[in-house]
């Protein structure tokens, strides 16, 4: 029920090594496809909005800045296609889980990955077609 909120030091590493990561892989000559993860859309998320927006603004920035493909897919998955945990108290109810999909959500996923991935390699070989 309580909002997480971004630790700013912990943040910063990761951006960085988010864009060190795309700096050595570019220098590698391979290609990174990034994309902002799917999250229930049924309820409240447990972030701090605008901390949240930040985030995705950020990774698609990063993203542009080196030419690395983008792509959101936060509303991909259905809300009846997600999962519940176990209650965090003793004798309590099963909870909402942010993080988890049933099988129907990772194939939902999987066929969108495969597609947009087919499509990015026929653009980049198309002269090999």
């Amino acid at each position: 029920t309580t909002k997480r909120k971004i630790i700013p030091s912990a943040y910063e590493k990761n951006i960085n090594s988010f864009e060190d990561l795309i700096i050595s892989s570019k220098r590698n000559n391979t290609k990174i496809y990034s994309y902002i993860a799917p999250i229930r859309q049924d309820v409240e998320i447990p972030y701090v909005k605008h901390e949240y927006e930040m985030f995705k603004s950020d990774i698609n920035k990063l993203s542009n800045k080196h030419s690395a493909e983008f792509e959101n897919f936060e509303n991909l998955i259905p809300n009846n296609l997600w999962g519940t945990k176990p209650a965090t108290k003793i004798g309590g109810k099963n909870e909402i889980d942010f993080m988890h999909f049933q099988g129907g959500g990772h194939q939902l996923l999987a066929d969108k990955l495969f597609g947009e991935l087919k499509t990015l390699w026929r653009e980049n070989n198309k002269d090999d077609i």
